[in-house]
């Protein structure tokens, strides 16, 4: 150009062209949030850079998103990212979701022609993994306690029931059962809600926790190590969005045993080694990374089985 050099107005904002969340399995962690930027920023972390809003909003100013004050935020201005920690389960706010969107904030960010987001910015939609907890296996009651019958009787009813409730940190929930073949689940009484009374507990729920499809296999000795019986069921996806879940995601699902034998009679009086095996298929962002054989989580307990004896009441 014969005029000589000249300057170009920068007037273009910084935006967020790619957003991605690595969730945690570990509640007690961080989830980290990762944003790829348009161009060379400068932030003031004391601000929140970035906010955010669900997927069902159409606000132009959304919600801040807060790091966690533990964690700075990290700026990689080679590659061009933003990297958030997250609190997995804050109380008293919210993070985004997969599918919901993020923008920059009109203040903490800005170019470096001193360009910044305006009052309506470019919205990225957020993508995430699916989190996945360990499940955790337990039990409800250490002992089953009946005084109405004795070892032998034949028990009535459905037989090894699966039975689900949300997870509560007291474990207090009311269990629902399973409607053969409907897929739906039923809210149970009180004989699903077994609790150590010191009179009688009917039943003991052998379960997990968990938020993802597994099958559970349930294996049941007597103290001498004698097989007594064998309990399988499949926990599918479709099951678990029947279900309503804690506020984390998380359901128990577990079969009800009332000591009884495979074939339906009550065992003897004494102690039984119970063994809970719990299987899962890799999720999808799991296969993802190589992942290909089975997730496998056992666990060992003993459970009490005390009926009325022989000719006693």
């Amino acid at each position: 150009y014969k005029g000589g050099k000249f300057n170009i107005a920068d007037e273009a904002e910084p935006v967020i062209s790619r957003a991605d969340i690595y969730y945690t399995s570990d509640t007690s962690g961080v989830d980290t949030m990762v944003v790829k930027v348009s161009e060379w920023i400068k932030i003031d972390p004391s601000k929140p850079v970035i906010r955010y809003r669900s997927s069902d909003s159409t606000s132009d100013s959304g919600l801040p998103i807060f790091a966690d004050p533990r964690y700075k935020i990290v700026y990689d201005s080679a590659k061009g990212t933003l990297t958030i920690m997250l609190k997995p389960f804050p109380l008293d706010y919210s993070n985004p979701a997969s599918g919901d969107s993020v923008r920059f904030s009109w203040e903490g960010v800005q170019d470096k022609a001193g360009n910044k987001p305006g009052s309506r910015a470019k919205w990225t939609e957020v993508l995430a993994n699916e989190r996945v907890f360990p499940p955790s296996l337990e039990v409800t009651n250490p002992i089953v306690t009946d005084i109405t019958h004795k070892a032998g009787d034949k028990i009535d009813g459905p037989q090894f029931e699966l039975v689900a409730r949300p997870s509560t940190p007291d474990g207090e929930g009311v269990w629902q059962t399973s409607s053969q073949g409907s897929g739906t689940w039923i809210p149970g009484t009180s004989s699903y809600t077994p609790r150590v009374t010191g009179k009688m507990e009917n039943g003991t729920v052998i379960f997990i926790q968990t938020n993802v499809p597994t099958n559970i296999t349930v294996y049941i000795y007597d103290n001498i190590g004698t097989f007594v019986g064998q309990i399988e069921r499949e926990i599918t996806q479709e099951m678990l969005d029947r279900l309503p879940k804690s506020p984390i995601g998380m359901t128990d699902v577990g079969v009800l045993w009332k000591g009884q034998r495979q074939d339906g009679r009550l065992v003897s009086s004494g102690i039984y080694p119970i063994r809970l095996l719990a299987t899962r298929k890799p999720v999808e962002h799991e296969r993802a990374r190589g992942k290909s054989g089975h997730y496998v989580y056992n666990k060992l307990v003993n459970v009490g089985v005390k009926l009325r004896l022989e000719n006693n009441w």
